[in-house]
């Protein structure tokens, strides 16, 4: 599990090279009532470096795939 200033990375693991990733990321206090709300970051990327803000919270990775047609 990363700590405060480690890199969290979402890999990939297959492709098919026509499409497009869309990298999230989403912090939550309580994993027993989560209410994830999005991390705003100045791109979307695939990898995250933990803030000291992230102290205390969790922290998801989502990756959305888009193929060439749009789907």
């Amino acid at each position: 599990m990363p700590r405060v200033g480690e890199d969290m990375t979402i890999d990939r693991t297959t492709s098919d090279g026509d499409g497009t990733l869309t990298y999230s990321w989403l912090a939550t206090a309580n994993l027993n009532n989560p209410s994830w709300q999005e991390i705003t970051i100045t791109e979307t990327v695939s990898t995250f470096i933990l803030p000291t803000s992230a102290a205390g919270i969790y922290i998801r990775g989502t990756i959305i795939y888009t193929d060439g047609n749009g789907r």
